[in-house]
């Protein structure tokens, strides 16, 4: 590996009623951003799992509850791998075509979006004067929503998303939000 990627838990409580799951190791190393966007090479993602999902280690054993955390280092490791970068509004399938991540859900494509209930000012981390971490949060999605927000927008896709009452924490059955039932 080009980085070491971890994948930390954070439990459910009384305040927060799912698991945060987030990346560390993926700022360790500048991504290769375009020019002028030097402000974005570091960043971490995370995701919101709930309070139900079988996070046990004997569990991780099955795609099916280890799909996320999977995802999590797939994403975390792509830009260090290929030479690229991930930021604000971008998607990624898994593979080509796209594939759902388990046996157990059609999701199949992940766009990072603004950080989700999160504290304010949760998206920036100044570790120093020339390295600042942003943060964002991965939104599994169906590959129709995906091909919606290439052509109208990562704002308009999120618009659906609160029109049909869609929260950040991962539903695996949850409707597709562009088509119709």
């Amino acid at each position: 590996d080009k980085v070491h990627i971890d994948v930390h838990v954070i439990e459910p409580s009384e305040e927060q009623n799912y698991y945060i799951i987030f990346t560390t190791g993926m700022s360790d190393k500048p991504m290769n951003v375009p020019d002028g966007r030097e402000e974005y090479q570091y960043c971490e993602i995370y995701m919101f799992l709930p309070k139900e999902w079988k996070m046990s280690q004997e569990n991780m054993n099955d795609d099916k509850n280890y799909w996320p955390i999977g995802n999590l280092k797939s994403l975390a490791r792509m830009p260090h791998q290929y030479d690229t970068w991930l930021a604000l509004g971008h998607t990624v399938a898994n593979g080509d075509p796209a594939e759902p991540y388990a046996e157990n859900t059609k999701l199949c494509c992940s766009m990072l979006t603004y950080p989700i209930m999160g504290k304010e000012g949760f998206d920036k981390l100044k570790i120093r004067e020339d390295k600042v971490i942003n943060f964002y949060y991965v939104f599994p999605l169906f590959k129709e929503e995906m091909d919606f927000k290439l052509k109208k927008g990562m704002d308009e896709l999120l618009d659906k998303f609160d029109n049909k009452k869609i929260g950040p924490v991962l539903n695996i059955k949850r409707k597709n939000a562009v088509k119709w039932f």
